[in-house]
């Protein structure tokens, strides 16, 4: 039984380009590229997607610095209210499920590369 030819890193590299072009090109990155096309074209989508990644920023910083989330309770509520704003936007809910699919397409890439090296070895005997 031959093994297969070793891979340098060059190649390997190389390889990886190759994928990332691949995934580029998939019907979900496409599908995803157009919902976020659509979404730069509706101002109020735009607007509240972009105070929810602030907001988000901003509680992510806070308590990273170790401040109470009681000290957070305004922001809390003003994101809250931003994502229930942003979830009545078609074109936010579309951005949203192209996103998670482009997450699973990655995720299932990277559980197929994964395999070969978490499956048990098994040996055939002779």
């Amino acid at each position: 039984m031959n093994s297969p030819k070793p891979v340098d890193m060059v190649e390997l590299l190389s390889l990886t380009e190759e994928l990332a072009d691949a995934i580029l090109e998939s019907d979900e990155v496409k599908a995803y590229q157009e919902a976020e096309a659509k979404l730069q074209n509706n101002p109020k989508a735009r607007k509240l997607l972009q105070q929810f990644q602030d907001l988000t920023e901003q509680i992510a910083e806070l308590q990273a610095r170790g401040v109470p989330a009681i000290h957070m309770a305004n922001m809390l509520k003003t994101l809250e209210s931003v994502k229930q704003e942003l979830d009545s936007e078609p074109e936010a809910v579309l951005l949203q499920k192209s996103a998670e699919n482009v997450e699973n397409l990655l995720e299932q890439i990277g559980k197929q590369m994964a395999r070969p090296l978490t499956e048990p070895y098994t040996f055939k005997k002779d």
